[in-house]
């Protein structure tokens, strides 16, 4: 928790173990002026919105399988100015730590080449249907998951980063009021969220859990 706090791992490369230059996890991608906004939402949704943002054809978006989304994902929301969080698993396991620190980072504006604070949803926190956080529809990290189980599935992480922002932000609120990206352009305009970031707020849960864990 002491990296989170410190932001120190904020300048990592999100995007290590992409395809060619980009994952390189000693170069960070940069983006220039304005900088790109964090991206959150379900995989599938994310690549969608990149893809829209992109103009990659439907067509062609349908042909991305399942063995190579993870870099179909990384380079189409790279090439879409949008900062997503696809360290490559060969890399370092995906883990709810890891998913922690990057939302601290984006919520704080520390995340490489980001445009300031600015976060943007695939799809809009008040749509989002909390049945898929009970019976997940697909498979988890590890193990079996559901409301009881330790282990989780990806698409599970996406809530835990809206409870998070909910938390961690001031004006945590705001999320609920929220268009998706996906949304016709009058309302995607409102997809755009920037994080009131309450250290003391992020101190209270930080501190919570580690009192859980030790008792």
């Amino acid at each position: 928790f002491d990296q989170v706090a410190s932001g120190t791992g904020c300048a990592a490369n999100w995007f290590a173990g992409a395809p060619g230059g980009l994952g390189d996890p000693s170069a960070p991608p940069q983006w220039g002026l304005p900088g790109a906004p964090a991206l959150l939402g379900f995989d599938r949704d994310v690549l969608a919105a990149c893809h829209a943002l992109h103009g990659v054809t439907a067509e062609k978006a349908s042909a991305v399988g399942t063995a190579d989304f993870d870099a179909a994902l990384a380079l189409g929301c790279f090439a879409a100015r949008q900062h997503v969080l696809r360290v490559s698993a060969e890399l370092e396991p995906r883990t709810a730590c890891q998913m922690l620190e990057w939302t601290t980072c984006a919520a704080r504006g520390l995340l490489p080449g980001q445009d300031g604070r600015r976060i943007r949803f695939a799809v809009a926190p008040s749509e989002l249907d909390t049945r898929a956080w009970i019976r997940p529809g697909e498979e988890c990290v590890a193990g079996s998951c559901g409301v009881r189980e330790a282990n989780f599935a990806a698409s599970d992480l996406h809530f835990v980063q809206v409870c998070l922002l909910e938390r961690f932000c001031r004006n945590g609120d705001e999320l609920f009021h929220l268009s998706s990206m996906l949304s016709p352009p009058a309302a995607a305009a409102r997809s755009t969220f920037e994080c009131e970031f309450d250290e003391q707020a992020f101190a209270s849960f930080t501190a919570y859990l580690l009192h859980t864990w030790h008792v």
